[in-house]
């Protein structure tokens, strides 16, 4: 005869999972939550940091592939960089993603000079700033 094994959910993860997921579908809550991922600035959805800058957009309003523009973005956000089919590309990313302990950018800037962070010398990936 088989026995069927129930595997018990704490009561408390199950009610986080159900707030979690109450959270995450409200309007005008931020749409990534906890989770590392890049917010389309119309709040309309979340999508994962290696879309981000990628070259085809996945936001309906086209924010995860903003170019950088001086003129345009130097206080709001910083340049970006990302490798596309071997060619670098930057991108806006704005300031709320500065020192988050995620990184977005393909060589670190976004957490470079972070109370967090520190130089383990010159590697031309995004490894290049650990925590």
């Amino acid at each position: 005869m088989k026995r069927l094994l129930l595997k018990v959910i704490p009561l408390e993860i199950l009610l986080l999972f159900i707030l979690c997921e109450i959270r995450s579908s409200t309007d005008g809550a931020n749409v990534c939550g906890n989770s590392p991922g890049f917010e389309c600035h119309d709040a309309s959805k979340c999508i994962p940091l290696y879309q981000y800058c990628n070259g085809s957009s996945q936001c309906s309003d086209g924010s995860d592939e903003i170019l950088y523009n001086k003129a345009i973005h130097d206080t709001t956000g910083i340049s970006c960089g990302h490798r596309i089919n071997g060619n670098s590309t930057y991108c806006y990313l704005p300031n709320q993603y500065l020192c988050d302990h995620e990184i977005n950018c393909f060589w670190g800037e976004d957490e470079k000079n972070c109370s967090h962070t520190f130089e383990c010398g010159y590697v031309p990936f995004a490894n290049k700033t650990q925590y």
